[in-house]
């Protein structure tokens, strides 16, 4: 099942982008890697969410 990501670089500014993972494992791994890249707040989206861009519960 996909999981959906979103990362900010800037949240104030809503500066963000969404990455689109092939599993949850991968959804972890990416987490990391954007970690490292510096985008200070992940979310993790649902499918709806992805493509209705409804609220969505933060992830920290």
């Amino acid at each position: 099942m996909k999981t959906y990501l979103v990362a900010y670089t800037d949240k104030d500014d809503m500066e963000y982008k969404q990455v689109t993972c092939e599993s949850y494992e991968d959804a972890e791994r990416t987490v990391l890697r954007l970690e490292r890249e510096g985008h200070m707040h992940i979310e993790e989206i649902s499918n709806q969410e992805a493509y209705r861009g409804d609220e969505s519960s933060y992830r920290e």
